[in-house]
């Protein structure tokens, strides 16, 4: 009766440390699964403009067939200003700060950086 009970303790306290070991190895930290752009951002000195940046950038990534564009598969249309700005907040969560969009893949350091100067500096129809 003794044996058994150890052997319970035992099984219990070996399931407890691996449930605990294999919980704790998970790679989770945001900083490390999402880098932040490499160096500072200075929007003042290389601020994006709707037109020349951030209209080519959401073309060309975005509204996309199967995504963003007027079959809507994504849930938001995302072709000109008005539908960009209304939906600015989203894509700064979505491909700033979690880089899960566009679906093809986070985009490159240096367009992430156009999209946030962009809406930092009040997403201007410039």
């Amino acid at each position: 009766m003794r044996y058994q009970i150890i052997k319970i303790f035992v099984t219990a306290t070996f399931f407890m440390i691996s449930i605990l070991v294999i919980g704790g190895c998970r790679y989770d930290k945001a900083e490390l699964l999402n880098p932040p752009i490499s160096g500072p951002v200075n929007c003042a000195t290389s601020p994006a403009k709707f037109r020349a940046d951030i209209l080519p950038l959401i073309t060309s990534k975005c509204a996309i067939p199967g995504c963003h564009n007027t079959d809507a598969s994504g849930g938001v249309v995302l072709q000109n200003y008005a539908e960009i700005n209304a939906a600015k907040d989203r894509i700064y969560e979505r491909a700033v700060v979690e880089k899960s969009m566009p679906a093809t893949g986070p985009l490159p350091p240096a367009e992430i950086a156009l999209l946030k100067c962009w809406i930092d500096n009040g997403a201007l129809d410039n």
